[in-house]
């Protein structure tokens, strides 16, 4: 029996849990396998094959006046996200701010650049702010002050985990979210206004790198061109992050975090992780609060809440500790002098669509539920009893769990294979020889086949509802 995470739905599968396990490895080893006899050179040959398009002439117009408009829409977006969360409904299920930013911004969206690019950085609102600040006469591009090199991603990983413990923890308020924004509006032109406007979208803005990262996957790539339009260039999916790799261990943090995180989000919730609080630490650490289990209550529960937070920060580190280890092992059994940060900036985006598998498997069903709430919510922004829309909206039938689960187990399957592909091309690149190369992804296919068993379990565990359950319950 399977319980899925978002809907709480039953679902027998036709088989043993434990065959999807070995069928997924063995896609795995066998995908391995293939690479390693068949893949003899590095990614520079996914260069030759990059095509212009929308070059010229009317479609060459139609690309910049779509442009435009995304980047007017984008502000337009983030205005009425924080307009409606502070004179809207507050029933988050009713307010078009959160649809907006949960759903199809940090959702839908995402999902979205994996096949058309880094649309984000073309319309950034926080960057259409401060071209805004630039023709009223302030320099947004100059460094007033240095930005610290030890600083890199940083604040972006610092952002990146409140923005997950917002979603995960804080109350699910329109006006928590506005307020969330504005702070973060500010901040951000802050940034830009100190350090320039290049500088800081591409180290501290959050929604900047996460989208960035995820088009490297993406057949599509922008590249600068003239009248502030950039160019649209086509490649081999997977290409671009051949050819990236983390020039700082803060970006290895921040990828890190993107898998480590909604690894967490799936096992916060469960029996399991709960368990582990209510029934397995608190009897070791009784000495410290007594036998009153009613008197120490609020204590017990304010020490859950932290047990909780404290887990989510802790994720990216174990994660971090797991992967140098792997290549740790890697370096071992090669006997190569490449030193261990090197390996880990060239790695880490072959675990890249690893982490959008785990993001689509755990999000996508509760996606789908939740985009058409968004025309009632149009029809009616401000809860006001308007009509703005002609029409009246059915909520969508459930889906079949049956599909939602296999569906699952081949998005996960395929980004642990993709995940092969390009560790393999990465060992090519960084080991001298083929033969070490081909040494070194041992380990890293070990890690892929955990990762592979560790995200079908989690999609197996059953919630854990309620959260706060008794002492030896």
């Amino acid at each position: 029996m399977i319980v899925a995470h978002v809907f709480l739905a039953p679902y027998t599968l036709p088989v043993p849990f434990w065959m999807y396990l070995y069928g997924c490895a063995a896609t795995l080893v066998l995908s391995f396998a293939l690479l390693a006899y068949l893949a003899t050179s590095t990614s520079s040959t996914h260069d030759q094959h990059r095509r212009e398009v929308l070059a010229s002439g009317a479609a060459w117009r139609l690309w910049r006046w779509t442009v435009s408009g995304l980047r007017v829409g984008a502000a337009a977006a983030l205005a009425m996200t924080i307009a409606t969360g502070v004179a809207g409904p507050a029933d988050p299920a009713l307010n078009i701010g959160m649809t907006l930013f949960w759903v199809y911004f940090l959702l839908a969206f995402a999902y979205l650049t994996i096949v058309v690019g880094d649309l984000y950085d073309l319309i950034n609102p926080w960057n259409t702010l401060a071209g805004m600040l630039r023709h009223a006469g302030l320099d947004v591009d100059r460094e007033r002050v240095r930005y610290p090199r030890g600083a890199s991603y940083w604040p972006a990983v610092t952002l990146y985990i409140a923005l997950v413990w917002i979603e995960l923890f804080a109350l699910p308020r329109p006006l928590t979210l506005a307020a969330a924004l504005v702070a973060y509006t500010a901040v951000t032109l802050a940034g830009i206004l100190a350090f320039g406007r290049a500088v800081w979208l591409r180290y501290a803005e959050v929604f900047a790198v996460f989208f960035r990262v995820i088009g490297s996957l993406a057949p599509v790539e922008y590249v600068p061109g003239p009248e502030d339009t950039p160019r649209v260039v086509l490649r081999w999916p997977l290409s671009g992050a051949l050819a990236e790799h983390a020039d700082h261990p803060s970006l290895v943090v921040f990828i890190l975090f993107m898998l480590s995180s909604t690894t967490y989000d799936a096992i916060h919730e469960t029996y399991l992780w709960i368990g582990v609080y209510w029934q397995r630490l608190l009897p070791v650490l009784q000495p410290l609060w007594g036998t009153d289990v009613i008197s120490a209550q609020a204590t017990l529960t304010t020490g859950y809440w932290w047990y909780q937070w404290l887990g989510l920060v802790a994720s990216p580190a174990f994660y971090l500790a797991l992967y140098l280890a792997v290549l740790w092992t890697a370096v071992v059994l090669t006997r190569a002098r490449v030193p261990l940060r090197v390996l880990a900036g060239r790695f880490v985006f072959s675990l890249v669509p690893i982490a959008v598998a785990y993001h689509a498997t755990h999000y996508v069903p509760s996606m789908l539920q939740q985009l058409p709430a968004l025309l009632p919510q149009m029809a009616d922004p401000f809860g006001r009893g308007w009509q703005l829309l002609p029409f009246l909206l059915t909520p969508p039938a459930p889906l079949p769990m049956a599909i939602v689960w296999h569906t699952q187990v081949a998005v996960l399957l395929t980004g642990h294979v993709a995940g092969v592909y390009l560790a393999h091309f990465a060992a090519l690149q960084v080991f001298p020889t083929r033969r070490q190369g081909i040494a070194s992804q041992l380990p890293m296919l070990a890690l892929m086949v955990g990762y592979t068993c560790l995200g079908l379990w989690v999609l197996s565990l059953p919630l854990g509802l309620p959260q706060i359950v008794p002492v030896g319950g």
